[in-house]
């Protein structure tokens, strides 16, 4: 078995269909098997598969284990040489998945390989190729610097949005959405950490690997195309809940690299940026009419929202309330 291919799924029966369609399309001459672990979805995306693409091995598990873990189920049972995981909000070119098997066996010091990831629309993802989150690069994220000066060396690092990811090179980080990685190095490294239940379990690993001495490469010759945001988009959860749980895992993981302290500093720095964009949106909504008036009054309420949520950090556990839909009173009261 040269290649084992791994999706998790919650919810997404369209756009699953749409993604197993395009591995079967694609020009595939070694052996391959697929495997399709759905998170307790209610849109029938387990029967889908079943009949539509019997030849998928379906692990249908009763409640929503999250992302790591229902990747490490599969994992586990895999037999291929190479595991592909690809979110299933994808679809894959023709040629992609078979470039990148004989890119990765033509060069033996490669162990985990990402494809060019693309929009809809084809412009490129960025995140497809990054570099490691530090307590600078988070700033510039959640201060907008990154977006506003794209082309910058300095606030442009953590997406390397200065680069046009025209040509592949070596990287630091992958996006969990499409990664080829040498079974090896789960057997050297571990599995993914199921800590993470959803968000950075992708950096993580990466930056497992890295410490380990293994090459992460960006391989530009190839595409995937992503929609983005396929589970939570099909289930209308609010983006500010997914910020939320990003939040609480981009938390968790500067605790497991660095340590606690670090991590608090990174919580507070996001505390002092949201207070200061409070403050300005309130000098705006003083000075503004109509209209613009009532869009500060909702930018208010949603840094205010922000803000409440960094203040009493410890107290909200929002991963279990968005993935279960169970809304528990500890995480409504951040909306009162």
């Amino acid at each position: 078995m040269v290649l084992s291919i791994i999706i998790v799924n919650w919810n997404t029966r369209n756009l699953l269909q749409d993604c197993l369609s395009s591995i079967l399309d694609s020009d595939l001459n070694f052996k391959y098997e697929v495997f399709v672990v759905d998170n307790a979805s209610k849109d029938g995306s387990v029967e889908m598969v079943q009949e539509h693409f019997p030849m998928v091995k379906v692990i249908a598990n009763e409640i929503n284990l999250g992302f790591s873990k229902a990747n490490n189920q599969a994992i586990k049972r895999s037999s291929g040489k190479c595991i592909l995981l690809l979110n299933p909000d994808t679809t894959v070119k023709s040629c992609t998945l078979a470039k990148m098997v004989s890119f990765m066996d033509n060069h033996k010091d490669i162990d985990i390989l990402g494809p060019k990831i693309l929009n809809p629309d084809e412009t490129v993802q960025f995140t497809c190729a990054r570099n490691f989150p530090n307590l600078c690069l988070e700033f510039f994220n959640v201060s907008k610097l990154d977006r506003k000066f794209p082309k910058s060396k300095l606030f442009g690092s953590y997406l390397i949005s200065y680069w046009n990811h025209l040509n592949s090179r070596e990287i630091d980080l992958l996006s969990g959405a499409c990664m080829l990685i040498k079974k090896e190095v789960f057997k050297d490294i571990g599995l993914l950490d199921e800590s993470f239940y959803m968000f950075y379990d992708d950096v993580d690993f990466c930056y497992r690997a890295k410490r380990k001495g293994y090459t992460i490469y960006y391989y530009a010759d190839v595409s995937i195309i992503h929609y983005g945001g396929g589970s939570c988009k099909d289930n209308r959860i609010s983006m500010q809940r997914i910020k939320f749980i990003s939040y609480q895992t981009m938390y968790k993981y500067y605790c497991k690299t660095r340590n606690r302290v670090y991590a608090e500093i990174v919580r507070f720095m996001m505390l002092f940026n949201f207070g200061v964009l409070f403050v300005s949106h309130i000098l705006l909504f003083l000075i503004s009419h109509g209209k613009d008036r009532t869009r500060e009054k909702k930018i208010i309420k949603q840094y205010l929202i922000q803000i409440k949520f960094f203040l009493f950090f410890h107290q909200y556990n929002i991963i279990n309330g968005l993935i279960t839909s169970s809304e528990k009173k500890s995480i409504d009261k951040l909306w009162k």
